[in-house]
């Protein structure tokens, strides 16, 4: 039987030999929405909106701190440790809380895109494990609601610490332009990027350009659709002009 890590590669890339975000490295604690993954019991246990639970906050952030150390002991102390995980989403001002010299960086990516996207790995991932529809239903619906709020919670956390520095990258100029695109963030975060980076992004500018998903997805795999996610992010649309329903319709011959 093909294992779930090696099945799901083409997806996510992960497994015991491959470095990962430390969500995963939290999962024994349980104390990441990583585990919703897993189980689908988001209408039960809450393992997102971490800023809005200041007793939680305190247990988990010194655990999470602790994680960290033993990286940098481990790898050096004057590294700058990235960590790198939508579920940080929830977690934007209990981090800069608990870190006061963090630097975070937001990607935003079209909600039509990265919205079914989500839901459909995580459906998958729950089926692979012997859940029925019936079983993670409602958890379908949390997780489409957490979406939403991956977009609105960075944006209030980020207006309300205005000198931590961040840098805003919109997925479509790192698709097109990587190079450029990370020394842009670079300079927002006020870093430099090193020769031996520069080479690297050099070396794989064009190569990142053509990459495409082999995961298919739509929106049409669930109760969704462009003006709900409009209405929903309705600034995010203004700001970014994300395609829209009305120019959908425009484009599509009668």
């Amino acid at each position: 039987m093909t294992r779930p890590s090696v099945r799901f590669r083409h997806i996510h890339n992960m497994s015991l030999w491959t470095s990962e975000e430390d969500q995963f490295a939290m999962r024994a604690a349980f104390v990441t929405q990583q585990w919703a993954t897993d189980l689908p019991v988001m209408d039960v246990l809450d393992l997102f909106h971490l800023d809005q639970m200041p007793a939680k906050r305190r247990r988990w952030l010194h655990h999470y701190r602790e994680l960290i150390k033993r990286q940098l002991l481990l790898n050096g102390g004057d590294r700058v440790h990235l960590s790198k995980n939508p579920v940080m989403s929830g977690w934007v001002g209990s981090l800069i809380e608990y870190f006061p010299d963090a630097r975070i960086v937001v990607m935003l990516r079209d909600p039509a895109e990265c919205v079914p996207s989500l839901l459909k790995l995580v459906e998958i991932s729950w089926k692979s494990k012997g859940w029925g529809k019936e079983d993670y239903a409602r958890s379908l619906d949390l997780l489409l609601e957490t979406s939403f709020e991956s977009f609105h919670n960075p944006a209030r956390q980020l207006a309300a610490h205005p000198d931590t520095p961040r840098a805003v990258v919109d997925y479509r100029e790192l698709t097109a332009h990587p190079r450029e695109t990370v020394h842009a963030a670079y300079r927002a975060l006020g870093m430099t990027v090193n020769p031996e980076f520069d080479a690297f992004l050099q070396a794989n500018a064009e190569r990142e350009k053509s990459h495409h998903s082999k995961f298919e997805y739509s929106l049409g795999d669930y109760a969704l659709s462009r003006e709900l996610l409009e209405e929903r992010l309705a600034d995010f649309y203004a700001r970014y002009a994300w395609p829209t329903s009305t120019q959908e319709s425009v484009s599509t011959p009668s």
